[in-house]
């Protein structure tokens, strides 16, 4: 049952239709879901989460996207799931406006619950990053624009954050039209970047025992070797200090890079939590930081969260 709504946050009562089938006239369009909320880990564990059950791929958009790379995104039943904060009614237009098949999902966080994502989310989290992912809450709380009112041609529905991920699906799951098929498993591989052996091996013995595929490599060039001969992970892990390069090279390039790897989220390691380490981890677009040591099981959860595990 989903807790009761705080102050500001009320569920949207306006009524919803299931979008079109694959059986309707309107499926030669791409289904676009658009999860537009402040940027917490949150936010990515539900569209994740969601990917996961549909079977279709979830990108993080930190870019424009065009409507002619709309159907290359798609997954094999025309689905695909945009995640971003798009805090504008421009912003979420630019979207909403390459297809009429289209639902808005606004995940909303209260202040509360964003210190928590914030600070206590991970034990191993530096507190310069949680300082910053406090402060990005806040600047979306500023600037965020209402959408209940917005006049548009997708479908709305308003989930929060102090649900649990269950109730969530549950309220977004019905008002799209069932999958061809069950989702089908993991194939894209968690990809490990780290020189120390130990640390590599066991972390990837845990995600490998969770049922997660897992490449790993000691090296941001055998990294980027394997990006460059196709590899597309589902998520980087990522430690700071290479032998040559420095982490938040290897996430930058990524971010730069072609294709859907720009939307690749990234975790940082690294035994230097102090804030030019994170200033370097935010400009490189990392989607979060650890401070070594930590347990590997923690870190398996965090992966497991920005995968829609957790």
């Amino acid at each position: 049952m989903p807790s009761p709504a705080p102050p500001g946050f009320e569920p949207s009562s306006r009524p919803v239709a299931p979008l079109a089938s694959s059986d309707d006239a309107a499926a030669a369009e791409v289904r676009l879901i658009v999860v537009s909320g402040p940027p917490l880990p949150g936010r990515s564990r539900f569209a994740h989460a969601l990917a996961q059950r549909r079977g279709c791929p979830c990108i993080k958009l930190r870019a424009p996207l065009e409507d002619s790379a709309l159907a290359s995104a798609a997954g094999p039943d025309g689905e695909v799931i945009l995640e971003g904060a798009f805090a504008t009614r421009a912003a979420r237009a630019n979207l909403l406006q390459l297809t009429s098949n289209a639902l808005l999902v606004e995940w909303q966080c209260p202040r509360a619950e964003a210190q928590r994502e914030a600070f206590r989310r991970y034990a191993g989290r530096p507190r310069p990053i949680a300082q910053a992912v406090w402060r990005a809450w806040e600047r979306d709380r500023g600037g965020r624009e209402d959408v209940s009112n917005e006049v548009a041609p997708a479908r709305y529905v308003r989930i929060l954050a102090t649900d649990g991920l269950a109730a969530q699906l549950a309220l977004v799951e019905p008002l799209l039209p069932t999958p061809r098929g069950p989702p089908a498993p993991p194939s894209r591989p968690v990809l490990i970047v780290d020189d120390d052996p130990d640390f590599r091996g066991s972390l990837r013995a845990v995600l490998e025992e969770l049922g997660y595929p897992v490449v790993d490599t000691a090296s941001a060039e055998q990294a980027a070797t394997l990006l460059a001969a196709g590899l597309e992970p589902a998520l980087l892990v990522v430690d700071q200090r290479l032998p040559g390069r420095l982490g938040t090279e290897l996430i930058a390039t990524l971010r730069a890079g072609a294709g859907r790897l720009p939307s690749t989220p990234a975790l940082l390691l690294t035994a230097f939590g102090d804030p030019l380490t994170c200033d370097e981890a935010l400009r490189a677009q990392a989607d979060d930081v650890f401070s070594k040591p930590l347990r590997v099981v923690d870190l398996a959860r965090a992966v497991g969260l920005y995968l829609g595990d957790a």
